[in-house]
């Protein structure tokens, strides 16, 4: 286990950004599910680009693996093991199809169903009147 090894750093800061793989769009507002062992270590929600950023303590992270499980509006889910040892810069190429989650303004149910807390962010403005920005947790 990663914990035991001094000479990791505390944090890995993963960088991902979701497009379609069929038409190259651009997948906003994916929901993203990290998973070391049998964990949910962190979960996160890409931007209106795409692009999601988070730190992962290197503490939570078994065997140098983690497993994203990332679920795009309109997006058959996406589901993938990488190995881990430092910074993790990676393309989801999502897929439309049958899912639950069928547009982005479905991010809090979403979110609940998935036992997700929202996290807020006042700072930024994002265009949309009258509904909170998400950011990175």
């Amino acid at each position: 286990m990663n914990a035991q090894r001094p000479d990791l750093k505390k944090d890995i800061t993963v960088t991902l950004i979701t497009y379609e793989k069929t038409t190259n769009d651009t997948v906003r507002f994916s929901i993203i599910e990290v998973f070391s062992g049998s964990n949910r270590i962190k979960t996160s929600v890409s931007d209106f680009d795409g692009i999601g950023v988070f730190k992962i303590k290197v503490k939570d992270i078994f065997d140098e693996n983690i497993r994203l499980k990332v679920h795009g509006p309109k997006c058959v889910i996406f589901e993938k093991k990488y190995e881990i040892k430092d910074d993790l810069k990676i393309e989801i190429p999502l897929k439309y199809g049958k899912t639950e989650y069928v547009d982005f303004t479905e991010l809090h149910i979403m979110q609940s169903k998935l036992n997700i807390k929202p996290v807020f962010s006042e700072e930024l403005e994002c265009g949309f009147e009258d509904q909170p920005v998400y950011r990175k947790n």
